[in-house]
């Protein structure tokens, strides 16, 4: 499980790591108090390729990612 928290109106990282192939889950934090975010991934041409959904902070939501080829992607 990967875990991503946004404060500031930006991510606490900017590199993550997952297993290509198998599903695996994002735990989000918002620690932005009444504004909206959620976690996007894109893949290299930049189309979307994954959206949770947007919620205001400070909240926490589990996100479920389908399966992933190998590769590098961006999260938004």
């Amino acid at each position: 499980m990967l875990k991503i928290a946004a404060q500031n109106i930006a991510y606490d990282t900017t590199q993550e790591a997952v297993p290509a192939n198998p599903p695996f889950q994002i735990q989000f934090t918002n620690n932005d108090a009444g504004v909206p975010h959620n976690v996007a991934i894109h893949d290299q041409s930049n189309a979307e390729i994954f959206k949770g959904e947007i919620f205001p902070g400070v909240a926490e939501k589990t996100y479920d990612v389908q399966a992933l080829p190998a590769g590098e992607y961006t999260f938004v």
